[in-house]
C-alpha cells in the first residue's frame, strides 16, 4: 500500500487525507499548527465561490465541494448547516455564474438593503462552524486510521520517496517552502461575540460602501468581518481594525453596536493568483501541491482534495 504524508492540517490538507484514505492509501498528516489553531479554524466559513469563477477549475470544485457539504449538513456534529444570506452589490454589479448553483435566489428590493445599496440578493448556503467542523474532520480522519503528528516541516523531500507520496498542503507558507513567488499572504481579522439571537440571517458584502463586511450568527457565536490585507503577515489583533469592523456592522445591525466582544482573531489566507494543483516529479519522490486558495478554501476543499486523489491514483495505479 502507498504511504502518502499530508503536510499541513487545515481544511485543505485534511479534506485532501479523507478522501485519499477512502481511496484505499494509508495517510498520516504532519503540520506545524493543528486545529483549532490554523487558519482554517479562523476563518468565517461560508460557501461562497465568489472568486471561483476566475480560476480554472474553480467552479468545478466549488460545485463538488458544495455537494459534500450538503450532505453533511445531515450528519450529526459535522458542523454545517445551511444559512440565508444577504448580498448587496455594487450599483450597476449583475448576478454571477455561480449564482446558477443556488436554490433559491432571489433579488432585495432597496428598501431592505443598507443604505448606500440600490441592488442585492438573498439566497441559502452552507455554513461551516469552524470549531466544530475541524474537529470534526479531525475525528473522520483518524477514526480510518490516520495519525497526526505535529512538528515544523522545512524540507519536503525528507518525506518523499519512489513508493511515497506527498501532498503539501501548507497554505500561506507554501511559498516559503517550495519557493514559489506567486504565494503572497492575505490577513484576515475577524471578532467573535457571544450569539446573537436577534440576528437569523447572515448578511455580507464584497464592495460598495461596506466594503469586505459580514455578520454570521453561529450556534455557539456570531461572527463579524473582516479584512482581506494583502501582503501583511502580522498575526496580532489591531485595534483600530476591530472598531471599524464593528462600526460596519453595526450599520448594518444596531444590535451589535455595544455588543460584548469575547474574542479577536487573526488568520493569514493562502494569496495566489490561481490555486497550484499539481503532480511534481522530483529527484526524491513525487509530490502533489494543493495550496494558493486563497479566501476560499472552505468553499474549494472537497473539489480540489478529488482532484488530489485523482492525481495519486493516476500515478500509483
Amino acid at each position: 500500500m502507498t504511504e502518502v504524508t499530508v503536510i499541513g492540517c487545515g481544511v485543505a490538507g485534511l479534506s485532501s487525507a479523507i478522501r485519499l484514505q477512502e481511496a484505499g492509501f494509508s495517510v498520516g498528516i504532519v503540520s506545524r499548527d493543528l486545529p483549532p489553531h490554523t487558519t482554517s479554524d479562523v476563518a468565517g466559513a461560508i460557501w461562497h465561490p465568489i472568486s471561483a469563477e476566475n480560476l480554472p477549475n474553480g467552479l468545478r470544485w466549488a460545485t463538488e465541494c458544495r455537494e459534500e457539504l450538503l450532505r453533511l449538513v445531515d450528519e450529526p456534529g459535522s458542523g454545517v448547516q445551511m444559512i440565508q444570506l444577504l448580498e448587496p452589490v455594487e450599483e450597476g454589479k449583475e448576478g454571477e455564474r455561480w449564482q446558477a448553483l443556488l436554490d433559491d435566489l432571489r433579488t432585495v428590493p432597496e428598501d431592505e438593503l443598507p443604505l448606500g445599496y440600490t441592488g442585492g440578493f438573498r439566497y441559502t448556503v452552507p455554513l461551516i462552524e469552524t470549531p466544530i467542523y475541524m474537529a470534526y474532520l479531525v475525528r473522520r480522519f483518524q477514526a480510518n486510521g490516520g495519525e497526526i503528528r505535529q512538528a515544523l516541516v522545512s524540507d519536503l523531500g525528507r518525506f518523499t520517496g519512489a513508493d511515497r507520496l506527498v501532498v503539501n498542503c501548507t497554505g500561506a507558507w507554501a511559498g516559503k517552502l517550495t519557493g514559489d513567488s506567486r504565494v503572497f499572504p492575505i490577513r484576515g481579522q475577524i471578532l467573535r461575540l457571544p450569539p446573537q439571537p436577534q440576528i437569523q440571517r447572515g448578511f455580507m458584502s464584497h464592495g460598495g460602501p461596506l466594503g469586505f463586511t459580514y455578520i454570521f450568527p453561529r450556534s455557539e457565536d456570531c461572527l463579524l468581518g473582516g479584512t482581506s490585507e494583502a501582503g501583511s503577515w502580522s498575526e496580532r489583533p489591531n485595534e483600530a481594525t476591530s472598531a471599524a469592523i464593528r462600526g460596519r456592522c453595526a450599520s448594518v445591525d444596531r444590535s451589535l453596536t455595544d455588543a460584548e466582544v469575547i474574542d479577536v482573531r487573526v488568520g493569514i489566507r493562502p494569496g495566489r493568483d490561481e490555486v497550484r494543483l499539481e503532480l511534481e516529479e522530483t529527484g526524491s519522490g513525487p509530490i502533489i501541491h494543493n495550496y494558493g486558495h486563497s479566501g476560499i478554501g472552505h468553499t474549494l476543499a472537497w473539489g480540489c482534495a478529488n482532484d488530489v486523489t485523482r492525481l495519486a491514483k493516476e500515478r500509483f495505479g
